[in-house]
């Protein structure tokens, strides 16, 4: 996010950033410190939803596994759509769309008002039920709390439609899991590209005509073979250690910390302090 606060001159304030950020799938990791939970607590939440949806957040809860069954892909897609809908109506469901990439692709075709559910801040988990994600992170001279919603590997498994396999490597999904598109997909370089976007749109428009195609992960990785060939790809792909450089680099030429910093207080377009490292 302070990457695209930076590059681009036209950026003139957060909301800009975080518009951005979301429309190209990047992450979006926006913390509360614990301190500041209370604030954003809803009084008038009746005891009947606090009880239906605290029980969401209990692990298992509906998360019932999908049963593959050949030639009953419609069957199974009306399985997947009846979780889908409780998954997505969940509170923490925002996280979907703060993690990027293909999940935010996924959570917001099937459910576009989670883009703006994220903006108005945390989700029941954590103002109601401190049932969130808990960080600690420096502060000054102090290390403080942080909370933000969180979803667990089961629920993006619902979400990307997965279907457990009898043997390791024999697991299926409707759409392309993450951990496929960051081994197999030529595209990846960690955000929602030009050409991850194009293949995530082939398989959504296959899916609205009713065509339900869950693939094993190597029958992920022939697709990717597949319709690579006429999608420009994003090149080589960065390894750790460019990455480190590159965040070393940039951190010197644009020293402010955003971690921990409430998203009000952050300067934007922040100065430019050129080096020569």
């Amino acid at each position: 996010m302070k990457t695209v606060a930076a590059i681009n001159p036209k950026v003139t304030s957060v909301q800009e950033v975080l518009e951005i950020s979301i429309r190209h799938g990047l992450p979006v990791p926006l913390y509360l410190p614990v301190d500041c939970v209370r604030e954003f607590k809803d009084h008038v939440v009746s005891p009947l939803i606090l009880r239906t949806q605290g029980a969401r957040y209990e692990p298992g809860y509906l998360d019932h596994p999908l049963i593959w069954k050949a030639n009953g892909g419609a069957i199974v897609y009306g399985q997947y759509k009846a979780g889908l809908h409780d998954l997505l109506d969940r509170g923490n469901a925002i996280v979907f769309i703060g993690l990027g990439g293909s999940l935010r692709y996924i959570a917001e075709k099937y459910n576009p008002d989670l883009v703006q559910r994220l903006a108005r801040g945390p989700g029941l988990q954590v103002t109601q039920f401190g049932k969130g994600q808990m960080s600690l992170f420096p502060q000054g001279d102090v290390e403080t709390f942080f909370t933000r919603d969180r979803v667990s590997a089961s629920e993006i498994g619902m979400l990307e439609g997965l279907i457990a396999g009898a043997s390791p490597g024999s697991e299926r999904t409707l759409w392309p899991s993450t951990a496929v598109i960051e081994a197999e997909c030529p595209h990846w370089n960690g955000y929602l590209n030009s050409g991850l976007y194009a293949i995530l749109e082939n398989v959504s428009k296959d899916i609205d005509k009713g065509i339900y195609r869950w693939r094993t992960f190597g029958q992920w990785r022939e697709y990717f073979r597949t319709v690579c060939k006429g999608i420009h790809t994003a090149g080589p792909k960065s390894t750790d250690e460019d990455f480190l450089v590159g965040g070393t680099i940039f951190d010197h030429a644009f020293p402010v910390n955003w971690q921990t910093v409430n998203v009000r207080d952050l300067e934007i377009p922040e100065r430019f302090e050129p080096t020569s490292n």
